[in-house]
């Protein structure tokens, strides 16, 4: 069940009191992040690890694989191969490259071979 309003406020409370230094606007945007990731208990759990972690240095990690979710379901999902011209967007479905991709003409015709049979 994915996270509820009043969850992510909550959550977002909390975690401010845990990190003065993250700002609840970009706490609340990672929560809404993280939350296609998990279950609200899953996101509550990776968001209050990471909060406690000080090598954490922004809310935008919470969204971000790594041992904040371990013992998660998300946290046994392997990441997604990203592009590596465009690191944002996933390998294989980077609308950059797809866009940049040109399909050959319609009047590209490749020739045939065409193998000749000696007479015996």
């Amino acid at each position: 069940m994915p996270i509820s309003k009043s969850q992510g406020e909550a959550l977002t409370a909390l975690l401010h009191q845990l990190r003065k230094d993250w700002g609840t606007a970009g706490i609340a945007a990672a929560i809404r992040k993280a939350s296609l990731l998990g279950s609200a208990a899953e996101v509550a759990v990776a968001a209050c690890r990471c909060a406690a972690d000080p090598a954490m240095r922004t809310p935008f990690l919470i969204a971000e694989p790594g041992p904040h979710w371990q013992g998660t379901a998300a946290g046994k999902r392997q990441a997604p191969t990203m592009c590596h011209t465009h690191p944002a967007h996933k390998a294989g479905a980077c609308p950059v490259c797809v866009k940049a991709a040109v399909p050959k003409p319609a009047s590209c015709v490749v020739p045939r071979r065409t193998v000749e049979i000696e007479a015996s």
